[in-house]
């Protein structure tokens, strides 16, 4: 038996449209978003306990992230057993700190990446076999946008921008990360104090993260007289499609803006760098950092 495991929202969509290929294949061990995530790109499928899925499982494909640590968990279970475990990087960046648990790693058999960048980054990173693996996910964000293609909207007026969210200061302290020097408090102000210099017409649509309260950022939004709306949608591409701008700081969300030839601006507040790896894309990134 094969069984599919994730947690957070990034693995949880590229990892279900992986499965989307071959379904029945799979029995589905979700932790958090990736429930709702794999219910909207699945509909029903079936659900295993850890404990049930380690008397069965003789191949684990798991997402990797900092929400969870049930990755590391099978690891652990499984490496004296006949079971192999693959594990899938979802992003580019921190990627030993992902098998890391109480100052010891835990690595998988084998790590499958969805692009090139990622690849040479995981081929330095690891000794470990290293494989580059189609992105179903990605490729059903680019079909989409091709079928249901629209005029480019005039920036200069009427502006609809998606802020995404990302809990930074919840990273640091799960990975022991000291690299930011600034937490999604931080970026959120310093976007919020510098875009009226961008555009002059615009309404904000704030994404949160879907670990986070909706009510997490009040204190902040009050002090500024802009129409902003606050969601915790699922359905990240559809925020995207509805908007002309995209904003965030080293968020999944800014990849799959630029895959679809949306308007992108950094909103980190200090003279770090995205860690996105943005000139892997044939597109202009905007920042306002100097504004």
């Amino acid at each position: 038996m094969k069984t599919i495991v994730a947690s957070d929202a990034g693995a949880a969509e590229i990892l279900s449209f992986f499965a989307k290929k071959n379904k029945n294949e799979y029995n589905y061990l979700l932790k958090g978003t990736a429930k709702k995530i794999f219910k909207k790109n699945l509909g029903k499928y079936k659900t295993i306990s850890l404990k049930e899925s380690l008397k069965k499982t003789k191949l684990y494909i798991c997402g990797t992230g900092w929400q969870s640590d049930i990755h590391i968990q099978i690891i652990k279970a499984t490496r004296y057993k006949d079971i192999k475990v693959i594990a899938y990087l979802d992003h580019w960046v921190n990627y030993k700190n992902r098998f890391l648990k109480n100052n010891k790693y835990y690595l998988p058999d084998e790590i499958w990446v969805g692009d090139e960048v990622a690849y040479k980054i995981a081929k330095k990173i690891f000794s470990i076999k290293v494989k580059k693996k189609i992105n179903y996910y990605v490729n059903h964000i680019k079909k989409n946008f091709k079928d249901k293609s629209v005029k480019k909207k005039d920036l200069s007026k009427n502006i609809n921008i998606l802020y995404v969210t990302e809990p930074t200061s919840k990273v640091k302290d799960k990975w022991k990360i000291n690299k930011y020097d600034y937490d999604e408090f931080s970026s959120l102000i310093f976007f919020l104090d510098k875009i009226k210099f961008v555009y002059k017409d615009f309404k904000i649509r704030l994404k949160t993260h879907p670990s986070e309260n909706l009510k997490k950022y009040n204190n902040i939004l009050k002090k500024y007289d802009y129409n902003i709306e606050v969601c915790n949608s699922t359905n990240l591409l559809n925020e995207i499609k509805n908007s002309e701008v995209v904003v965030g700081c080293n968020t999944l969300a800014l990849h799959i803006a630029l895959v679809v030839k949306k308007d992108v601006l950094c909103s980190i507040p200090t003279k770090q760098k995205s860690l996105l790896p943005f000139n892997f894309f044939n597109v202009i990134v905007s920042s306002f950092a100097n504004v």
